[in-house]
């Protein structure tokens, strides 16, 4: 496949280059033609790296919901129908839930849809006065690390309140067993966030959102954050979570760099009953839409929010850049960033 006459950003900026050649699922090169005679004429659309949702519970229908095989199918097809090519599967943890262990097992081995690539637990470690929607049947500050990480052989982040007694030590296995150690719902104030971010902290859970807000404390807790250059900051950008002006401090603070755009979207219905403030409709691609609409910032810095940004977190590979050799799992947009089309494995989805 060759798709050409594109605007191509690759991850981390828009380049020369204006066509891409795909075989076998790889990117096989990358150059600047000047005749558009062979392959797919995108008419100067944007190319960029398929989108990285690192924290989402749900696609069309919430994982707590799933029930059959068809029910999964239309949960990873509904992520690429939406630009999101792979994604961490975000979810609460409870001792012996066979229907959780099920559905993990079942979206391993499943191989149509986007890409699966491992559990994001909010908790269980983590503060009851800042659970927000999380059912008070996932939190749990006794239970042993090892236990958990028995069950479950793919975790990649967990959030934890580090004002918890033995917050250093969970850290520590953490990072021991390579799962992201991400602060969060927390009433933790910037001392206990310094300390927490020595131990191994390396992400923060959707930022100002069940945790201390931007005005409170003195120093205000993001600080202990902006401190760290390799910490990466969650961002729920529908404008109802963080006020608009918020999110350009945010931007102004952490920039481009360290900045991963989340959907964070719930549509079990129970949880949304709980709480009127949760994502129930937005898809990465629309944070993505409203992060540069509400923020006034350009393109290139956006796109990075959403693709280079969460694959450098998670350490992926060959994904997250149009790069050769990288997987050709790409969005061609317009200028609006509409999707146009939705390229995964090579082959073009939608």
């Amino acid at each position: 496949m060759i798709i050409t006459n594109a605007k191509i950003f690759n991850g981390k900026k828009f380049i020369k280059a204006n066509t891409v050649e795909i075989e076998n699922g790889i990117i096989k090169k990358i150059y600047y033609s000047k005749k558009f005679k062979k392959g797919i004429n995108i008419n100067n659309s944007i190319l960029c790296p398929g989108f990285i949702d690192i924290h989402t519970h749900s696609s069309t229908i919430d994982i707590l919901d799933i029930k059959n095989k068809k029910d999964l199918i239309r949960f990873k097809n509904d992520f690429l129908k939406n630009g999101t090519t792979c994604f961490v599967l975000t979810t609460f943890y409870k001792k012996n839930n066979k229907k959780l262990k099920n559905i993990i097992n079942n979206l391993s081995k499943m191989k149509s849809g986007a890409q699966y690539l491992g559990i994001y637990f909010e908790g269980p470690f983590i503060n009851k006065e800042k659970k927000g929607a999380i059912p008070d049947e996932f939190v749990n500050n006794q239970i042993d690390i090892m236990n958990i990480i028995k069950e479950y052989k793919n975790i990649k982040i967990m959030t934890l309140a580090p004002e918890i007694s033995n917050a250093k030590d969970i850290i520590k296995k953490m990072k021991l067993y390579n799962i992201i150690p991400s602060f969060g719902h927390s009433d933790a104030d910037y001392f206990i966030a310094n300390k927490s971010v020595k131990y191994g902290i390396k992400n923060v859970t959707h930022l100002f959102n069940a945790m201390h807000k931007w005005y409170e404390g003195s120093p205000p807790v993001y600080q202990a954050f902006l401190k760290n250059k390799k910490l990466f900051v969650e961002i729920i950008a529908d404008g109802i979570h963080i006020p608009v002006k918020i999110l350009k401090l945010i931007f102004k603070k952490f920039g481009k760099e360290r900045i991963i755009l989340i959907s964070d979207k719930v549509n079990n219905r129970n949880l949304l009953l709980k709480n009127n403030k949760i994502n129930s409709k937005f898809y990465l691609i629309d944070m993505v839409r409203n992060m540069k609409k509400l923020c006034h910032i350009s393109i290139e810095s956006v796109l990075q929010l959403a693709t280079y940004n969460p694959s450098k977190l998670l350490n992926l590979y060959k994904t997250g850049m149009i790069k050769k050799g990288f997987y050709a799992n790409c969005l061609v947009l317009n200028n609006k960033l509409y999707i146009e089309k939705t390229i995964f494995n090579g082959k073009i989805y939608l």
